[in-house]
C-alpha cells in the first residue's frame, strides 16, 4: 500500500484514448492496461477523477508490484522505457541518461562499480536505498 504523500502530475486524463496509447507504447493488450490501471488506483498508487488528470504516487515507480504496472507508471510520467522495466530515460532526469526508475541513480555508475570488481552486496552497501533487483537490473542493462 502506498504511504508516500507526494503525488506527481502526469498531464493526461484517464480514458480509452489513454488506455489505447499506453497499450501501444508498452506492447500490452488494452484490457490488461485498463485492469492494471484500475488495480493501481484501488491500491493507491495512481488517482484520477472525472475532471482531473491522472496523478502518480511519488514512490510508485519503485514500489508497484508487477513489471506491467511499473511500465505503465513510468509511461504515465513521460519516461522513455528501455528493454528492462526498472530502467528508464527521462529528459529531466540526468539529461536522459539511463537511470533506475524512480531514482536519479545512473545505471552507468552501478555497472562501473561492478566492472571494478565490487560484488552485489558491496554495491548495495554503497547505495543502501537500492534493492538488489534494481542493482541487478542496472548491471544487466548496461553490460549485456
Amino acid at each position: 500500500m502506498n504511504t508516500n504523500a507526494a503525488w506527481l502530475p502526469t498531464g493526461v486524463r484517464f480514458g480509452w484514448r489513454l488506455i489505447n496509447r499506453l497499450a501501444l507504447d508498452i506492447g500490452a493488450r488494452p484490457e490488461d492496461v485498463e485492469r492494471t490501471l484500475r488495480a493501481l488506483k484501488e491500491a493507491g498508487w495512481v488517482r484520477w477523477r472525472r475532471s482531473e488528470d491522472v496523478a502518480v504516487a511519488g514512490n510508485a515507480p519503485r514500489r508497484v508490484p508487477t513489471d506491467l504496472a511499473r511500465r505503465l507508471v513510468c509511461r504515465l510520467l513521460g519516461w522513455e522505457l528501455t528493454d528492462h522495466p526498472r530502467i528508464v530515460r527521462a529528459p529531466d532526469i540526468q539529461g536522459g541518461t539511463p537511470v533506475i526508475a524512480g531514482t536519479r541513480m545512473l545505471v552507468y555508475a552501478i555497472a562501473s562499480a561492478f566492472r571494478a570488481g565490487q560484488g552485489l552486496n558491496a554495491i548495495r552497501q554503497d547505495y543502501p536505498f537500492l534493492t538488489l533487483e534494481e542493482i541487478e537490473a542496472a548491471i544487466h542493462y548496461h553490460l549485456i
